[in-house]
């Protein structure tokens, strides 16, 4: 199910952020990325932002909203 993005939610959305960007920008320092985590939360609760749930969890996957592919995988699995 796809929903927006709720107060509950922010937690679990800026770990993913996180973790992608620390893994897919290996080259910038990851401090870079740590500080500006709680800037990154803020920014999210004030832009509209939807979550892929699946069995009540959000993924890491999302849809294309033309085509219903996928528009982005689990990096957790490299595809």
């Amino acid at each position: 199910m796809i929903r927006k993005l709720q107060k509950a939610d922010i937690n679990r959305v800026a770990d993913i952020w996180l973790d992608t960007n620390l893994k897919a920008h290996y080259f910038i320092p990851a401090q870079y990325w740590k500080n500006n985590f709680e800037l990154v939360k803020d920014m999210l609760m004030q832009a509209e932002v939807y979550v892929y749930e699946k069995n009540q969890e959000i993924q890491r996957e999302g849809l294309d909203e033309d085509t219903g592919e996928k528009d982005y995988v689990m990096i957790w699995e490299q595809k």
